[in-house]
């Protein structure tokens, strides 16, 4: 598996006023300060497969019950908008993720049509569906494949194409990075630099380290732990490395300006918008440098500093108290 996709395609502008407007929203994208990353690309890192089986024990799982309450608090308008929330997938499952191609959009397909779809590419047999989880993150628009059986989830992995009605959809799929895992952004290092050399010259005194790769042409590396205690003490051919928290940025869809998904999975490709002006067309005034995320005029969509980009840390509480769990065993 690659260790990135492809970069997002550029969209092409017939109209010399969109040309003016593009050109302009690439020449003020602001680029990422180190320790921030823009999710342009994908999250799985390198082969998380191989990373999983390596690190994969014999689980020891104990009876959790989750009690969810509505506060009384809340107005009757939130109680509606809010989503039941699902149950946490197991973290010791393999989970392959899905990405969309052509416009799909899973969130307009029930999830055992899109289950059904992948079972069908993947080639399952009726019985290995007991182990297999779906889930569509509507979000995000992708589906993410859930098994504990190593043998599924390779068949899942290389499938590059499904069917939903009549209409074949290319998609992309790849292993995510292990639920038990911590990542941390360390700079210094050369520009270009190979996973292959950082790591084999990483190293991490107290706990491994997973994975590690350059965060696109900065010199700033991605460095991913075994466990969810974050490393102070990094070091590459044994010199020390200054190590910065990794903050996530929310996704940005360079064509519907929607936060949450990337322009190759957008399910409304053909309703783009200018970054300049946030409409479909260009028939009013362009020369307020309003925000069309955050509806602010301090900043562009594609800057990391807009506080429609600011995404809150990943909550693993849960997994610390299964850690617990397991330790007090």
């Amino acid at each position: 598996m690659a260790d990135m996709e492809p970069s997002e395609t550029a969209r092409e502008d017939t109209n010399h006023e969109d040309n003016q407007c593009t050109d302009e929203m690439e020449t003020n994208a602001s680029p990422l300060s180190e320790g921030e990353r823009d999710d342009t690309e994908d999250d799985d890192g390198g082969d998380w497969f191989t990373v999983a089986r390596k690190r994969r024990q014999p689980a020891r799982q104990s009876a959790m019950a989750t009690t969810m309450t509505a506060g009384s608090a809340r107005s009757s308008h939130q109680e509606q908008a809010r989503k039941p929330r699902l149950p946490p997938l197991p973290t010791s499952d393999y989970k392959v993720v899905l990405r969309p191609r052509e416009g799909l959009n899973f969130g307009k397909w029930q999830t055992n049509h899109v289950a059904r779809a992948v079972g069908q590419s993947a080639r399952i047999i009726a019985t290995e569906f007991q182990a297999l989880t779906l889930r569509i993150r509507d979000d995000q628009n992708i589906a993410m494949a859930s098994t504990p059986n190593e043998e599924l989830a390779d068949s899942i992995r290389p499938i590059k194409s499904i069917q939903l009605g009549d209409k074949m959809y290319q998609v992309t799929a790849y292993v995510a990075a292990p639920d038990e895992s911590c990542k941390s952004v360390v700079t210094g290092i050369d520009s270009g630099t190979h996973s292959d050399e950082l790591m084999a010259n990483l190293r991490s005194p107290r706990v491994p380290i997973l994975y590690a790769r350059m965060l696109g042409k900065s010199k700033a590396a991605l460095i991913t732990f075994d466990g969810l205690e974050v490393q102070r003490a990094i070091y590459y051919y044994g010199g020390e490395l200054r190590r910065r928290p990794y903050r996530p940025l929310c996704q940005i869809c360079s064509l519907c300006l929607k936060t949450g998904h990337r322009a190759d999975v957008c399910p409304t490709p053909e309703k783009t918008r200018c970054a300049r002006c946030g409409h479909e067309t260009h028939r009013r005034p362009t020369t307020a440098n309003q925000n069309v995320c955050c509806v602010e005029t301090h900043t562009r969509p594609w800057n990391p500093t807009c506080p429609a980009r600011q995404r809150k840390p990943y909550n693993k509480s849960r997994l610390l108290q299964n850690a617990r769990n397991i330790t007090n065993l």
